[in-house]
């Protein structure tokens, strides 16, 4: 397995990011006939200050995200400030734009958590708590967007296959979202999967334990752990979950209402309903597609949002803006961040040490948590007798 460094990534987001340009400029040229003087008329025709509101969307949806993280880590009783987890935000954020998987930048997020206190099992059951919040919030969004349909403000006009993958998606959150609180809230239920484990000699081997038994003890006091982390955030503080969850209400309100912007730049004159509903089917639809970030939702939807236009030439050049935004924004702003506080722990390695590897201090430090977690039970049950 290639080592994963700065620099692979730092390459990789750059090719991604000019494979990406080429393929919307694909998409400008086709919208318009292949036409060069078009794309520039549109350029020229477009209201800045419309696109200015779309990326203060996407900024304002940035500083949600961290006081999501915030309002979680508060639940948790813990007392990080709030640009703290705006730089834990925006190392997971990198690190997801960054690799062919949204969750990419969970483990990273965690290891700097680690930092401000939080074992390894708070900073897992805290992840997990925001990723639920946000596939709950997505599915309300869905079913708003039913709604509109149902109204008659909105018709999902699509193809059959589309419509297919809409609703096998939103089952699939809908799914994802009861398993992960049975996950999180009671999670000895999957005590049966630590023994199965416990029989591989080379799952053993990667966990650095011999026996079997131990594997198994040291597996349920881990289950422990996390039950009574996700009980304290989940019961503990309910004024900081519902400010979470308010919270990442917010940020996909502003990240869906950020086309409409885009729209309004291009002269068009589209219905913010309509627009809404398209963004959150076109997303859900890219929940099985491993783009980096996931980012393939605007193209995905990008006939749907043509359907809208009086002048479909404009497509190409709404596809450029909101890609530049979307995802490169992110990547610019994300990028020298999380690389500064990989800097500040790994020092002048950072461009060339393993990254992949900083996961093996996760498990060193869940290893001696399980050890402090063996010791107190003992000590417990010394107590007792």
């Amino acid at each position: 397995m290639a080592k994963m460094t700065a620099k692979t990534l730092t390459r990789y987001i750059i090719f991604a990011g000019l494979i990406s340009f080429v393929i919307i400029f694909i998409i400008m040229q086709f919208s318009t006939g292949f036409d060069f003087s078009k794309m520039g008329e549109a350029i020229a025709k477009a209201n800045w200050w419309w696109i200015l509101a779309a990326a203060l969307c996407n900024v304002a949806s940035f500083f949600c995200e961290a006081f999501q993280l915030w309002f979680l880590s508060r639940a948790l009783s813990k007392k990080p400030g709030f640009w703290r987890m705006m730089q834990v935000y925006f190392v997971g954020n990198f690190f997801s734009n960054a690799t062919p998987s949204t969750s990419g930048g969970e483990a990273f997020q965690i290891y700097f958590l680690m930092d401000d206190g939080f074992s390894v099992a708070e900073g897992m059951v805290m992840v997990a708590v925001r990723g639920l919040i946000s596939v709950m919030v997505r599915i309300l969004y869905v079913l708003v967007t039913v709604a509109l349909i149902a109204l008659g403000i909105f018709r999902l006009n699509l193809n059959f296959t589309f419509d297919l993958i809409f609703y096998i998606t939103l089952a699939a959150f809908a799914l994802l979202v009861v398993a992960g609180f049975i996950i999180i809230t009671n999670p000895h239920i999957f005590s049966f999967l630590v023994k199965f484990f416990s029989r591989f000699r080379w799952i053993r081997k990667i966990a650095k334990i011999q026996n079997p038994e131990e594997f198994i003890s040291k597996g349920e006091l881990f289950l422990g752990e996390i039950r009574s982390s996700a009980k304290l955030l989940i019961q503990g503080k309910k004024l900081y979950m519902i400010g979470a969850i308010l919270n990442s209400i917010l940020t996909w309100l502003l990240l869906k209402t950020m086309p409409f912007f885009i729209m309004l730049a291009l002269n068009e004159h589209p219905n913010i309903f309509v627009i809404f509903a398209i963004g959150v089917i076109s997303q859900l639809a890219t929940a099985w597609v491993p783009t980096p970030g996931a980012v393939g939702g605007i193209e995905t939807g990008m006939l749907a949002f043509a359907s809208t236009m009086q002048t479909p030439g404009n497509i190409g050049l709404f596809v450029f803006i909101y890609r530049l935004m979307d995802y490169h924004m992110d990547v610019l702003v994300g990028a020298p961040i999380a690389l500064r506080l990989l800097s500040k722990k790994l020092g002048k390695n950072t461009s060339n040490a393993d990254l992949s590897a900083l996961t093996s201090q996760i498990s060193q430090r869940m290893e001696e948590e399980k050890e402090k977690m063996a010791q107190e039970e003992l000590a417990s049950e010394h107590r007792t007798h």
